[in-house]
């Protein structure tokens, strides 16, 4: 919107939806208005002193093969991300898919409370930290809130490997031969990305899919500080 208690002396080119001016107001463009809108903008006499030209915007709805190719494109960027983390886990902690496991499988609400204490408590402090301290505090305080970030970017390939990790074992039984392990691995991968698939599908349902995919980033968030800072065994 654009509301004119000035006075413009020469020409006038404006781009709104709605356009008003002072009450009684005269002259308040000197020169031509060219505008344009969605819809016409009845205009007082007096207002314009030159002429009123009005250019229509027509809105662009989105075709229903762009919205097709919208969903397709966003399900590849999240599996293909999903991909990356899992094969980053993979090789940086091969075992990590394990511990993820059973903190889903014994520590879901531990989980989900520490991921909502990290992303919230953890944000606010660090903020503090940030602006209420200089030099070094503050540099630490910017840094644990990109860390914090970062983390909750990977919340949901946390959960979706969580998942996908605890699927997998249960459909294998224990196994020392070592192609079996590379079945495994690639089982688990199968059901990781399905899993990313399913949350990703799941965010597309009104009002319930937005709220979903929270819950499922925080315990992601929550596996990946239990993790992170509880390295003896979770069975314990």
């Amino acid at each position: 919107s654009v509301s004119l208690s000035g006075q413009i002396t020469r020409d006038a080119y404006i781009s709104t939806q709605n356009l008003s001016f002072d009450k009684n107001s005269t002259n308040v463009i000197g020169g031509n208005l060219n505008y344009s809108s969605n819809n016409e903008i009845q205009l007082e006499d007096g207002i314009v002193g030159g002429e009123i030209k009005f250019t229509k915007i027509e809105r662009q709805s989105e075709s229903a093969s762009d919205i097709v190719w919208n969903v397709i494109s966003s399900i590849i960027s999240a599996l293909v991300f999903t991909l990356v983390i899992i094969l980053i886990s993979i090789w940086f902690s091969p075992d990590f898919k394990d511990k993820a496991a059973e903190i889903i499988s014994k520590k879901n609400l531990k989980a989900f409370g520490i991921g909502l204490l990290v992303l919230f408590g953890g944000t606010l402090a660090s903020l503090i930290v940030a602006f209420f301290t200089y030099g070094f505090g503050m540099g630490i305080g910017l840094f644990l809130i990109a860390l914090i970030i970062l983390a909750y970017i990977v919340s949901n390939s946390i959960f979706s490997i969580s998942i996908g990790s605890l699927i997998a074992k249960k459909l294998n039984k224990e196994n020392n031969v070592s192609k079996e392990k590379q079945g495994k691995t690639g089982i688990f991968i199968l059901f990781a990305l399905l899993v990313a698939l399913a949350i990703d599908l799941i965010g597309y349902i009104p009002y319930i899919g937005t709220p979903i995919k929270f819950i499922t980033s925080i315990i992601g968030l929550g596996v990946l500080c239990i993790n992170a800072y509880k390295r003896k065994n979770i069975k314990k």
